[in-house]
């Protein structure tokens, strides 16, 4: 049983996608079963539902950028997509996403056809 997440990490002033993004493989146990990420901010990330603790959360830290924490992903779903818009350190505002429990339906999402 697996859970599919995928989306753009991206700069929420400029809207551009942050290209320096890397996944850190060292917080992640059994559950991860692969993860990807790209030069335009795509990612995609499976995870072994049963080996999941809950609730689900999921973190997005990148040097220069404000954290972001995805709280109580619904682990009943297969698949979640959520662009995260990450605020510049020196940003009065809070970084924030935009989340559906469906497939992107971007039929370019090459983030997705290469994890199927």
């Amino acid at each position: 049983d697996v859970l599919v997440v995928t989306g753009k990490i991206l700069d929420a002033v400029t809207k551009l996608p942050i290209t320096n993004a890397k996944i850190n493989f060292d917080k992640f146990g059994d559950e991860l079963l692969q993860a990807s990420i790209d030069d335009k901010g795509n990612y995609a990330i499976a995870l072994n539902k049963k080996e999941l603790g809950e609730p689900i959360r999921l973190m997005f830290k990148i040097a220069g950028y404000k954290r972001f924490t995805i709280k109580n992903v619904d682990k009943a779903q297969t698949y979640v997509d959520a662009d995260i818009f990450l605020q510049p350190m020196d940003s009065e505002e809070k970084s924030a996403a935009t989340i559906k429990y469906t497939l992107s339906d971007d039929p370019f999402n090459t983030m997705v056809i290469k994890m199927q």
